[in-house]
C-alpha cells in the first residue's frame, strides 16, 4: 500500500485467459456474454481482432475516435507534440498509447485543450499501463525487495528502506449485516492511521509543494495591533490570561491558515487518489491474515515481500478508476494472468487525510469507488486483504 513501482518488469506472467469482474451497474454497460472471449482475444490476436469481434456481435466502437487539442481533430498527436517540442518528455509507452488513440478502429477518444494537457493526459494513461504490467509480470513488491532487485521507486511519509509490503486485512466474518460491512469498508479506505486512501494522499516530506506552503504559513500567523488591543480588552488587565488569549488566537489563526492551504491543494490530492489501483486477495493466507474474527481491519505485513498475481497468497482482482476504462483493450497488448479479475471503480466523494506537519488534515475529494467493489468481496468470503498502489505518473 505504500510503495509506488515506477520500473515496468520485462517477465511474462504465463496464462492467456482473462476473466473480468462485473462492476458496479450504475457506471457501466456491459455485455457479460462476451467478456471472457473478448478478453482472450485481446491478449491472443491483438486489438484489430476485438474490434472486428466487437462489429460482427453488433456492439460497434464508440462513434468518437479522435484526438482532440483545442477542439481540433489531431490526425498525428505525436507529429502535434514534435511540433511544438515537447515529444521529448513523451515516454515509450505514451508513444504507444498515442498510436492506438489515432487509429480509427480504436474505441476511446481523447479531448484536451492544449498541448501540455494532451501530454499529461497521455502520461496518465501510459502510467497506469505500465503499473499494470508490472505488477501483473513481477507481482506487488514492497520496499524491502524493490530496494534488493535495484527497481527505481518512491515511498510516502514511512520512510524506510526495510519496511515491509502490507496490506490491509478486512474480516466480516462477524458482520451482523450490510452497516457492519460498511464499517470495515470504511475504516480500511479512510481511516487516518491506515486507510488506503489517506496513505495515497501522503508525499515524501522533502519534496512536497504543500509542506513547502504550510512552513511559510507557519512562519507568520502574528497577531495585528487592532487584535491584541481586543484581547487586552477582553483580559481586564490579567496578564495570564491575556497570554492564553494571545496563544489561543495565534493557534486559531495558524490552524485556519494551514487548513485554507490544504484546501486549495484538493484538485492536487484528488488527483493522487485518481492514479492508484487497488488489489484485492480473495482467500489471504494464515501468514497474512494471521488475525482473530472479529478484529474488523488492519494492516498487516507480507513475510515474503511480495504478492504474486493470482495463485496461492496472490491477489485476484485488480479494481481500476473508472476514467481508464476507455483504454482497457491496451492492458490486453501483453498476456493477462490467470486467476485475475479486472474491474473498474466509478467515483464517489470521500474524506481521507492528508498527513502533513505533524497533522491529518481531512480532506474530500472524488475517488474511485474501491468501497463498493471489495464490499461485494467482503459479502462473498467474508475475510479478504487489498493494497492499493500509486502509478508513476502520480502528482
Amino acid at each position: 500500500m505504500r510503495e509506488r513501482q515506477t520500473k515496468e518488469a520485462t517477465e511474462e506472467q504465463e496464462g492467456r485467459g482473462a476473466r473480468r469482474a462485473p462492476a458496479g451497474a450504475d457506471h457501466h454497460h456491459h455485455h457479460p456474454h462476451h467478456r471472457h472471449d473478448l478478453l482472450g482475444l485481446q491478449g491472443a490476436r491483438g486489438n484489430a481482432a476485438v474490434v472486428q469481434m466487437l462489429r460482427d456481435s453488433g456492439h460497434p466502437p464508440a462513434i468518437q475516435r479522435a484526438v482532440t487539442v483545442g477542439g481540433a481533430k489531431v490526425e498525428d498527436p505525436v507529429q502535434h507534440l514534435m511540433s511544438s517540442g515537447m515529444d521529448t518528455f513523451l515516454s515509450e509507452t505514451g508513444k504507444v498509447v498515442l498510436g492506438y488513440l489515432k487509429r480509427p478502429d480504436f474505441p476511446a477518444s481523447l479531448d484536451v485543450k492544449d498541448s501540455d494537457e494532451l501530454l499529461i493526459e497521455v502520461d496518465k494513461i501510459a502510467a497506469m499501463i505500465d503499473l499494470v504490467h508490472s505488477i501483473n509480470s513481477s507481482g506487488i513488491l514492497g520496499r524491502r525487495t524493490m530496494n534488493q532487485q535495484g527497481i527505481a521507486h518512491t515511498g510516502s511519509n514511512d520512510a524506510g528502506n526495510s519496511t515491509a509490503l502490507a496490506v490491509n486485512v478486512l474480516d466480516a466474518r462477524t458482520a451482523q449485516g450490510p452497516d457492519d460491512i460498511q464499517d470495515v469498508v470504511d475504516q480500511s479506505l479512510t481511516s487516518r492511521d491506515n486507510g488506503s486512501f489517506s496513505v495515497a494522499m501522503e508525499r515524501p516530506q522533502q519534496e512536497d509543494m504543500i509542506l513547502a506552503d504550510l512552513a511559510e504559513v507557519s512562519d507568520g500567523g502574528g497577531l495585528s495591533a487592532a487584535e491584541l488591543e481586543g484581547l487586552r480588552k477582553d483580559a481586564a488587565g490579567d496578564e495570564s490570561v491575556l497570554g492564553m488569549l494571545v496563544n489561543h488566537m495565534k493557534n486559531q489563526k495558524l490552524s485556519d491558515a494551514q487548513s485554507e492551504v490544504v484546501a486549495r491543494y484538493t484538485a492536487l490530492l484528488q488527483a493522487r487518489t485518481q492514479n492508484t489501483a487497488m488489489a484485492i486477495i480473495d482467500n489471504p493466507g494464515g501468514d497474512v491474515a494471521n488475525l482473530s474474527a472479529g478484529t474488523r481491519a488492519y494492516e498487516s505485513d507480507v513475510p515474503a515481500d511480495v504478492i504474486p498475481a493470482g495463485g496461492a497468497g496472490g491477489f485476484t482482482s485488480l479494481v481500476l478508476p473508472g476514467w481508464f476504462e476507455p483504454y482497457k483493450l491496451l492492458l490486453m497488448l501483453r498476456e493477462w494472468p490467470r486467476g485475475v479479475d479486472l474491474a473498474f471503480a466509478g467515483t464517489k466523494q470521500i474524506t481521507a487525510h492528508y498527513r502533513a506537519a505533524g497533522q491529518d488534515w481531512p480532506i474530500t475529494v472524488d475517488a474511485p469507488d474501491y468501497g463498493s467493489e471489495i464490499g461485494k468481496k467482503l459479502q462473498e468470503f467474508k475475510l479478504i486483504a487489498t493494497h492499493i498502489l500509486k502509478t508513476s505518473g502520480s502528482i
